[in-house]
């Protein structure tokens, strides 16, 4: 099978100019504890100690390092540290910039991301059950993120 899961508690910001995309700068904290699977044994499995341990870990971050433009003028490629399971390892985000415009109603400026990324967990300390259970993960994030809105 080909399970997928996704967290629901995570919080960051996002430094960027639409101009200078290379001067960016991204920071993400994960809750480790809101992984959802939509199967709950699973999500109670993940949270132990065979994988993610929370309650040793109960986070996960990425700061990033660098942003580089992409081969086409809506991608990046965004390197950072990626710490998981108390390590921390540089990883390459390949970013798609979906659009960035003022909000119709709001009228706050707002930036749409999709960003991927494939790591072995192995690399990460959680090794439980490779090569039975795949020691590649894909990670796959889209955002979007919302500016101050103008004054007045």
């Amino acid at each position: 099978s080909n399970p997928t899961a996704q967290f629901g508690k995570i919080e960051g910001t996002l430094e960027y100019d639409h101009a200078d995309p290379t001067k960016a700068s991204v920071k993400v904290t994960i809750a480790m504890d809101s992984v959802n699977s939509n199967v709950p044994k699973l999500d109670e499995h993940l949270q132990k100690d065979d994988f993610f341990d929370v309650a040793k870990f109960p986070t996960a971050t990425f700061n990033s390092t660098r942003v580089e433009k992409g081969a086409t003028p809506d991608t990046l490629k965004v390197t950072g540290d990626l710490s998981l399971h108390g390590v921390t390892r540089p990883v390459v985000l390949d970013v798609t910039i979906n659009k960035v415009a003022e909000h119709p109603m709001s009228k706050a400026p707002v930036a749409g991301f999709d960003a991927s990324t494939t790591i072995k967990r192995s690399d990460f300390g959680i090794a439980k059950y490779v090569p039975n259970v795949s020691d590649e993960i894909r990670i796959h994030v889209t955002t979007e993120a919302v500016g101050a809105k103008p004054a007045g």
